[in-house]
């Protein structure tokens, strides 16, 4: 409230005086209340936006990882021994067989054993190491031969392992065969890959 004067000649004469203040439209208000509504909502949606790019940059990062390590699992070291051969077949009329073993990878010769001689039973227990780079589209060839004096090696028995199924290990006896027979005898063998990333180089690789 305000004061005001009014003279009579002597002492002034004081009496209130009312301001009015009106309130806020009620359009106004509701401008506001708007306005306030908006700033909520647009706030909600960066929030909603925000975990939702984070949602699909997580998911994209794991599908990345996921396909890095499938590619990663695919290459690797590969370390193929071959222990021994039983009852091989005789390739000579005469005595027994002086055999050895050609290991070859996709049709790469890798490794071949010495010479075993006079015997169809040889104990050879040597190892080869290779890097793959893709061990779902690899083949194992094991041909085992009878060393000649003169001429020719004579083929005793092939036998194959396809790789496709990625063996962690494979350690059982192969079954030697030739195109026209199957009774070669068996060749002894153990395979095992460990996929790159986690693979200690043998010593011949340092």
């Amino acid at each position: 409230a305000v004061v005001s004067t009014q003279s009579t000649g002597s002492s002034p004469q004081y009496r209130p005086v009312s301001i009015y203040r009106p309130e806020k439209e009620e359009t106004e208000v509701q401008q506001e209340q708007e306005i306030e509504d908006q700033k909520e909502k647009s706030s909600t949606d960066q929030k909603e936006k925000s975990s939702t790019d984070q949602k699909e940059k997580t998911g994209k990062d794991q599908k990345e990882m996921s396909s890095n390590m499938a590619e990663a699992c695919k290459s690797g070291l590969l370390q193929i021994t071959v222990h021994s051969a039983k009852s091989l077949r005789k390739s000579d009329i005469f005595g027994k067989g002086d055999p050895y073993v050609v290991i070859k990878v996709n049709r790469v010769k890798v490794h071949t054993t010495v010479v075993k001689y006079g015997t169809d039973s040889p104990r050879f227990e040597e190892s080869v190491h290779c890097i793959l780079s893709d061990i779902y589209d690899s083949k194992l060839a094991f041909e085992v031969y009878d060393k000649d004096m003169i001429g020719v090696d004579d083929t005793i028995g092939c036998a194959f392992v396809n790789l496709s199924k990625k063996p962690s290990i494979v350690n059982s006896p192969l079954l030697l065969s030739l195109p026209d027979r199957n009774d070669c005898g068996s060749l002894y063998v153990s395979v095992s890959f460990t996929p790159m990333g986690i693979i200690r180089p043998p010593p011949e690789l340092h």
